[in-house]
Protein backbone atom coordinates (compact mmCIF):
# COMPACT_ATOMS: atom_id res chain seq x y z
CA UNK A 1 0.00 0.00 0.00
CA UNK A 2 2.83 2.40 0.91
CA UNK A 3 4.60 1.53 -2.34
CA UNK A 4 1.47 2.48 -4.28
CA UNK A 5 1.36 5.88 -2.60
CA UNK A 6 5.08 6.38 -3.19
CA UNK A 7 4.68 5.61 -6.89
CA UNK A 8 1.63 7.88 -7.11
CA UNK A 9 3.48 10.70 -5.35
CA UNK A 10 6.50 10.38 -7.63
CA UNK A 11 4.22 10.38 -10.67
CA UNK A 12 2.41 13.50 -9.45
CA UNK A 13 5.71 15.27 -8.78
CA UNK A 14 6.97 14.39 -12.26
CA UNK A 15 3.75 15.69 -13.80
CA UNK A 16 4.03 18.91 -11.78
CA UNK A 17 7.63 19.38 -12.92
CA UNK A 18 6.61 18.78 -16.54
CA UNK A 19 3.75 21.28 -16.29
CA UNK A 20 6.09 23.84 -14.71
CA UNK A 21 8.56 23.38 -17.57
CA UNK A 22 5.75 23.80 -20.12
CA UNK A 23 4.52 26.96 -18.40
CA UNK A 24 8.02 28.41 -18.32
CA UNK A 25 8.51 27.52 -21.98
CA UNK A 26 5.25 29.18 -22.97
CA UNK A 27 6.10 32.31 -20.99
CA UNK A 28 9.48 32.51 -22.69
CA UNK A 29 7.80 32.03 -26.06
CA UNK A 30 5.31 34.81 -25.30
CA UNK A 31 8.15 37.03 -24.10
CA UNK A 32 9.97 36.55 -27.40
CA UNK A 33 6.78 37.33 -29.32
CA UNK A 34 6.17 40.47 -27.27
CA UNK A 35 9.66 41.97 -27.47
CA UNK A 36 9.93 42.20 -31.30
CA UNK A 37 6.55 43.89 -31.59
CA UNK A 38 7.58 46.41 -28.95
CA UNK A 39 10.97 47.11 -30.47
CA UNK A 40 9.43 48.44 -33.68
CA UNK A 41 7.30 51.37 -32.51
CA UNK A 42 5.19 53.11 -35.07
CA UNK A 43 5.25 56.84 -35.64
CA UNK A 44 1.77 56.97 -34.17
CA UNK A 45 3.02 55.71 -30.80
CA UNK A 46 5.97 58.11 -30.66
CA UNK A 47 4.34 61.32 -31.87
CA UNK A 48 1.57 62.84 -29.75
CA UNK A 49 -1.75 63.34 -31.48
CA UNK A 50 -3.10 66.83 -31.99
CA UNK A 51 -4.25 68.26 -28.70
CA UNK A 52 -1.93 65.96 -26.75
CA UNK A 53 1.42 66.94 -25.41
CA UNK A 54 4.32 65.19 -23.81
CA UNK A 55 4.91 65.97 -20.18
CA UNK A 56 8.08 68.00 -19.93
CA UNK A 57 11.01 65.89 -18.84
CA UNK A 58 9.22 62.64 -19.68
CA UNK A 59 11.12 60.18 -21.82
CA UNK A 60 8.75 59.09 -24.62
CA UNK A 61 10.53 55.74 -24.88
CA UNK A 62 10.26 54.91 -21.16
CA UNK A 63 7.02 52.90 -21.55
CA UNK A 64 8.55 50.93 -24.43
CA UNK A 65 11.65 50.15 -22.38
CA UNK A 66 9.49 49.10 -19.44
CA UNK A 67 7.43 46.81 -21.69
CA UNK A 68 10.62 45.24 -23.07
CA UNK A 69 11.83 44.51 -19.53
CA UNK A 70 8.47 43.14 -18.38
CA UNK A 71 8.85 39.57 -19.77
CA UNK A 72 12.21 39.10 -18.08
CA UNK A 73 10.77 40.36 -14.80
CA UNK A 74 7.82 37.98 -15.12
CA UNK A 75 10.17 35.04 -15.71
CA UNK A 76 12.30 36.09 -12.75
CA UNK A 77 9.26 36.23 -10.47
CA UNK A 78 8.05 32.85 -11.73
CA UNK A 79 11.46 31.32 -11.00
CA UNK A 80 11.42 32.79 -7.49
CA UNK A 81 7.94 31.38 -6.89
CA UNK A 82 9.07 27.97 -8.12
CA UNK A 83 12.10 28.06 -5.83
CA UNK A 84 9.89 29.10 -2.91
CA UNK A 85 7.56 26.16 -3.61
CA UNK A 86 10.55 23.80 -3.70
CA UNK A 87 11.75 25.14 -0.35
CA UNK A 88 8.28 24.59 1.11
CA UNK A 89 8.28 21.01 -0.21
CA UNK A 90 11.78 20.24 1.06
CA UNK A 91 11.38 21.78 4.52
CA UNK A 92 9.23 18.94 5.95
CA UNK A 93 11.56 16.38 4.37
CA UNK A 94 14.56 17.99 6.08
CA UNK A 95 12.69 18.01 9.39
CA UNK A 96 11.82 14.33 8.96
CA UNK A 97 15.41 13.42 8.08
CA UNK A 98 16.68 15.35 11.08
CA UNK A 99 14.36 13.36 13.32
CA UNK A 100 15.49 10.11 11.74
CA UNK A 101 19.15 11.06 12.27
CA UNK A 102 18.43 11.74 15.94
CA UNK A 103 16.65 8.39 16.26
CA UNK A 104 19.54 6.60 14.57
CA UNK A 105 22.01 8.30 16.92
CA UNK A 106 19.94 7.13 19.89
CA UNK A 107 19.95 3.55 18.58
CA UNK A 108 23.73 3.67 18.10
CA UNK A 109 24.22 4.98 21.64
CA UNK A 110 21.91 2.26 23.01
CA UNK A 111 23.77 -0.40 21.02
CA UNK A 112 27.11 0.80 22.38
CA UNK A 113 25.79 0.75 25.95
CA UNK A 114 24.42 -2.79 25.55
CA UNK A 115 27.62 -3.91 23.89
CA UNK A 116 29.66 -2.80 26.88
CA UNK A 117 27.47 -4.71 29.34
Amino acid sequence: MVAFFDVTLVSAEEEKAQLSRELLSRCQHLAHLTVPSLSEPTEQTLVPRSGESCVSGENPQAPRVAMEELPSHVLEVMQKVELHEQVEELDPVCTQLSGEIDTTAEYIALYKIRGQS
